[in-house]
């Protein structure tokens, strides 16, 4: 039993992320998680499950839980099925990022019994779930029935929690979440008829998925307006005419680059896939994602505007740009922009500015593009089952139409806003200003948004902005004053916010002041770094100090501009940091203050921001950070040769991996971690100790 409880442990260990996401797709998730579910119940009544163990048993429940769509009119799960077939919707569905289909599945309540008494409040958003697609107690759908349902009549006894579940309890998970393995969810309103959803896809994981990069579904007004198949494999081998327009034209609501029918390498957009700094706040959502489609780096940006009402304007507007891998532009490919609706071709209308979407349930879809100010477009139809004439007759749920847009210019950037609206609701006043830069008018207010590839600037309309992405909201009585990506400062009638790290400040205009300053506090290490007093200080550049120190030498960074000093096996980019390299102990110790990375011989650390405080050693790293949510990069020491894990306040994650390269996410907050091999129970090997 100490070797079942060990091995449900690594297994876990070995694919959960620190946010709980699963390493493969929602379809093959519940193959390999279901039966470490099933373990963990079983350790938990023999009295072998610990608290820490508990929690990350049911994390990858409550992930599944942060994919859930707002309630689809296209789902209905059957309550009471096994009594009386009454049909109950509609429901709200797992998105099945990986190879597609909508989800209800069954494990919520086992999940939540696991987890009762580590975190009850985990075990009340599990069981809200249960209750809402009808307590399940068998598989109502055919789907995975071995792997997820064979608990049922075991943890039935556990039905007492939906006690603990107040009337109109909304489960904190539907709030928007960074899931740095898989992607995002963006949301606003939830419970509201009317609430919006995206669910983008943008992660480093990559088992069981289709080339998906970069794809995301949108629901809103209380129905689909971007969206999956209901269906697996469609693009593999379940749907012939969904895999001939793949093939030939466009799938994913995302980029296709030099021609319509390439598809993109597998799964997409690795090894950089991932989001790499966001935003979550009542007024704005953000993140950027990247990816790598050789020759060119693709990262699309999206920012959520949300309305003050759920009827009201929320929104979104992408930036789509292009990078080449190498130094020669020359090498960009043209592009396609792809979005796909769930309907008949007749309800899309396209113009040479966007289109719009009519769903079957009413409302409506917007796509206006301002970058480019004008774009050719051609929109196909598929069905996502063999038998067309069924798909026809429930069109909504088995037919999407593809449009792509394009072809568009090499190194043309794309700017889009997509607006979600009922039939009577207006559509804004769209009108771009500068290259990322536009201003949209809705019947709440005037937003200016900022969407820059790198750093940008704009001045006018009594608003300045200077960084990469940003907004300005003005309403009757307010103004909000939005750092999506940092460092950047933004201004509204001489009133200057100014900021390193994503911030949104909401300001009553009466207390708007020409002259005033807001400076966004910085996140510091606590306690501050104790480093080292340099010996016979040597300047090697300007801001670049190299000395010895008792641990060995160490190379000293500050500068009130951001340089890049590359020597002596020294890799710096940034204004403020310290290496401290000790070659007898075989250690290089990162500090970085202000910065993108740092690094010796290979011991290097890259892309996240600091602050962080990390050490190298031959066999694993160390180390604390403070700040947002975002992704880093690191080297692996040549000592650490077998499965890595990511310990995480004493907690084990699955991290990613690029080859001899760890993808590791930094989670929002100040933490401790540790990078070391994951030990491995004693199974399959030592048999003979069974005996």
């Amino acid at each position: 039993m100490e070797v079942s409880r060990q091995e449900v442990a690594y297994q876990l260990a070995k694919n959960t992320d620190a946010s709980g996401a699963w390493s493969e797709g929602i379809h093959y998730q519940p193959v390999g998680y279901g039966p470490l579910l099933h373990g963990a119940y079983a350790l938990k009544v023999n009295g072998m499950l610990d608290d820490r163990l508990a929690r990350l048993a049911a994390m990858p429940s409550q992930y599944m839980l942060r994919l859930v769509s707002p309630p689809d009119p296209r789902m209905a799960i059957w309550e009471r099925w096994w009594q009386d077939k009454e049909p109950h919707g509609p429901t709200r569905a797992v998105q099945g990022w990986g190879h597609e289909q909508l989800y209800s599945y069954l494990h919520w309540l086992e999940a939540a019994a696991v987890v009762r008494d580590a975190d009850p409040a985990m075990a009340r958003s599990l069981t809200w779930m249960w209750d809402h697609v009808g307590r399940p107690q068998a598989d109502s759908y055919g789907m995975h029935a071995n792997h997820m349902a064979d608990f049922a009549e075991r943890v039935a006894v556990h039905a007492d929690l939906v006690n603990t579940i107040p009337k109109g309890y909304v489960p904190p998970e539907l709030n928007s979440s960074w899931l740095p393995s898989m992607g995002a969810t963006l949301r606003a309103h939830v419970g509201n008829p009317d609430e919006t959803f995206l669910s983008a896809r943008m992660g480093y994981f990559h088992s069981h998925t289709d080339p998906n990069h970069g794809d995301f579904v949108l629901y809103a007004k209380g129905a689909p307006l971007v969206s999956m198949s209901s269906r697996v494999y469609v693009v593999l081998s379940t749907a012939p005419e969904v895999m001939a327009l793949n093939k030939e034209f466009g799938w994913a609501s995302a980029v296709r680059f030099g021609s319509r029918d390439n598809v993109g390498h597998w799964a997409g957009g690795v090894p950089t896939a991932g989001i790499y700094t966001h935003l979550f706040s009542d007024s704005v959502d953000y993140l950027r994602g990247l990816g790598d489609y050789d020759p060119q780096q693709w990262a699309r940006q999206i920012l959520f505007l949300k309305g003050k009402a759920a009827d009201g304007p929320n929104y979104f507007v992408f930036r789509d740009s292009f990078t080449p891998l190498g130094s020669d532009a020359k090498n960009l490919q043209q592009t396609f922009w792809t979005i796909k609706n769930p309907g008949k071709k007749e309800w899309v209308t396209r113009t040479d500015t966007g289109l719009e979407f009519t769903s079957s349930f009413g409302p409506k879809l917007n796509l206006r593009f301002l970058q480019p100010a004008t774009v050719a477009s051609e929109s196909r139809e598929a069905a996502d089952i063999h038998n067309r004439g069924a798909a026809e007759a429930a069109p909504d749920r088995h037919l999407f139409t593809v449009t792509s847009f394009g072809p568009i210019a090499a190194g043309q950037d794309v700017l889009a806003v997509l607006y979600p609206r009922q039939a009577e609701e207006v559509v804004p006043a769209y009108t771009k200003l500068a290259d990322g830069a536009a201003r949209i008018v809705t019947s709440e207010g005037t937003d200016f948004v900022f969407l820059g590839h790198g750093a940008m600037q704009y001045a006018g309309n009594d608003i300045s902005f200077d960084g990469v992405a940003g907004a300005v909201r003005v309403y009757p009585d307010e103004v909000h004053l939005v750092i999506a990506e940092g460092p950047s400062r933004i201004m509204y009638k001489g009133m200057e916010l100014r900021s390193e790290i994503p911030v949104c400040k909401i300001i009553p205009l009466k207390q708007v002041k020409d002259g005033k300053v807001i400076t966004n506090p910085t996140p510091e290490l606590t306690p501050k770094p104790a480093l080292p007093k340099l010996k016979n200080p040597v300047q090697l550049a300007p801001g670049v100090t190299r000395g010895a120190c008792t641990e060995g030498i160490a190379y000293t960074f500050d500068s009130a501009t951001a340089i890049s000093f590359e020597q002596e096996g020294v890799r710096f980019v940034g204004k403020q940091g310290m290496l401290v390299i000790n070659e007898n102990a075989g250690t290089v110790r990162c500090v970085l203050r202000n910065g993108t990375r740092i690094g010796y011989k290979g011991a290097q650390i890259w892309s996240a921001p600091g602050p962080y405080d990390i050490t190298f050693f031959p066999d694993r790293i160390a180390g604390r950070y403070v700040g947002p949510g975002r992704l880093a990069f690191m080297t692996m020491p040549d000592g650490l040769i077998t499965q890595p894990t990511y310990v995480l306040d004493g907690q084990t994650f699955a991290v990613g991996t690029d080859w001899r390269t760890l993808i590791v996410p930094f989670m929002s907050g100040e933490h401790a971690f540790e990078i070391r091999t994951l030990a491995q129970p004693a199974v399959f090997r030592n048999w003979q100790a069974w005996e």
